[in-house]
């Protein structure tokens, strides 16, 4: 308050009279060019913050992308006890600021009726050959981190009790992420 008095008694702004249309006085503001210049140091910065405060909160909201693996990725195989055992690689990026992790898998195959049911899934770890753990391959690992802007490979298996396809089998994989959010791909698996 007491810069813009000093303003007005500085001769920033000079009250005069101008005469209008029919003889009528109005009072007429004059704006010094150094009062705008204030006034533009201060507001330019402030509308700056808030433009970048709101692209750094609209980043900050959970974005997993879940991805097929380009190439021969995805396979079934029977088990000794007549089960289709479905194995996959599939890529999951983190296109946020924020990180995140996997907490859990679900798993549907379509049979040949064309509804979806469900398959048996929980963390898996097959043994190497070696038996000295260095080659075991764990599937469906979960609380599996993902750094901002980063994507990792997460290995995956199911098991069903179905009837040999002759063909190929569609599988829809649901990846659930740290905030509850579900993700879901459809991948064609073959023998």
């Amino acid at each position: 308050m007491a810069r813009f008095r000093q303003s007005i008694q500085g001769g920033l702004i000079r009250p005069t009279l101008r005469c209008l249309v029919h003889d009528e006085w109005m009072p007429e503001i004059t704006v010094d060019g150094r009062l705008v210049w204030d006034v533009t140091k201060a507001v330019v910065p402030i509308l700056i913050s808030f433009v970048a405060l709101f692209f750094v909160l609209s980043d900050r909201r959970a974005k997993l992308d879940v991805r097929s693996k380009r190439g021969d990725w995805y396979k079934l195989r029977m088990t000794l006890g007549s089960e289709m055992m479905f194995q996959a690689v599939i890529e999951v990026y983190n296109r946020s600021s924020r990180s995140n992790a996997i907490r859990g898998y679900s798993f549907e195959y379509k049979d040949i009726d064309g509804k979806w049911k469900p398959m048996e899934s929980e963390q898996y770890t097959n043994k190497s050959p070696d038996g000295d753990g260095t080659m075991d391959q764990v599937y469906n690992r979960t609380a599996l981190a993902i750094s901002p802007y980063s994507g990792v490979e997460a290995r995956v298996q199911a098991l069903a009790r179905s009837a040999r396809p002759k063909a190929g089998l569609q599988v829809r994989i649901t990846v659930e992420d740290l905030f509850g959010k579900q993700h879901k791909i459809e991948v064609n698996a073959t023998f």
